[in-house]
């Protein structure tokens, strides 16, 4: 299923670090070459626990919770494209806190939080879904070995790193 990531356009070496805070209506962008800074606001709702990544140059979002209710889930995908935030199609699964990473031209989520709609009660999960932006779909691809929260992911190669912060710090590498 997975085979050797391609080489993405400017990437090597690192020309703009792009920075997207939580919570908050800037994207703030750091050129390397340069040594300066700028900064974008973004119109839009306020999110909170929302994940970001940089993909072939775009900026995307995924799933978040309203800022003035915990209890509000979307499964909203949004890209911006330099101007506005464009609406994608709308994630198979609703995670938040999920670990994100950009691996031979799709995006991965892995894991994350989900809410039981009759509870209100969060709880983790360990299912991988992939999104393509050639087509705009979203598949559900399997399932992590262990729970992830509040976790990162990075794809390296033939490798993808997670590293998980709830409540235990582990390590977990394994090959495509």
């Amino acid at each position: 299923m997975f085979e050797k990531q391609k080489q993405r356009k400017r990437c090597y070496p690192c020309q703009d670090i792009t920075f997207v805070p939580n919570g908050q209506q800037k994207i703030a962008c750091f050129n390397v070459s340069e040594q300066t800074w700028s900064t974008l606001n973004v119109c839009g709702e306020p999110m909170q626990h929302v994940m970001f990544i940089v993909h072939d140059e775009m900026v995307y979002c995924f799933g978040y919770i309203g800022e003035y209710s915990f209890f509000y889930e979307t499964n909203i995908s949004k890209r911006f494209n330099g101007i506005e935030w464009e609406n994608l199609a709308p994630m198979i699964n609703c995670p938040y806190e999920a670990a994100v990473a950009s691996i031979q031209g799709g995006i991965f989520v892995f894991g994350g939080l989900l809410k039981e709609a009759q509870s209100n009660v969060a709880y983790a999960t360990n299912r991988i879904s992939k999104y393509n932006p050639t087509n705009n779909t979203w598949e559900d691809v399997g399932q992590t070995n262990t729970l992830l929260s509040k976790a990162t992911a990075v794809g390296v190669g033939m490798l993808r790193i997670f590293v998980a912060v709830m409540n235990r710090q582990t390590v977990d590498q394994e090959s495509f």
